[in-house]
């Protein structure tokens, strides 16, 4: 099983509370981004995605909600 071995120094009660909401939220999986402090989590749909966003929104201070391209990337305002 693939992880993130950064999860274990930089466990926080921030990073366990993002990683419940997004599964109670139905997030297929979540983890912590390379060496932190981004937790992303990832959906089987945009709404869904956006629903958790929404909900996360009251314990983070910045939420995004991204999708994947087939080339290059696109910044949406």
């Amino acid at each position: 099983e693939a992880c993130n071995t950064f999860e274990g120094v930089w466990d926080s009660d921030k990073m366990q509370e993002v990683k419940r909401v997004m599964r109670e939220y139905d997030a297929l999986g979540s983890a912590l981004s390379g060496s932190g402090p981004t937790v992303f989590g990832i959906f089987d749909s945009k709404a869904a995605a956006e629903k958790c966003a929404a909900a996360l929104k009251k314990h983070c201070d910045e939420v995004m909600v991204c999708e994947p391209l087939n080339t290059g990337c696109e910044i949406e305002d």
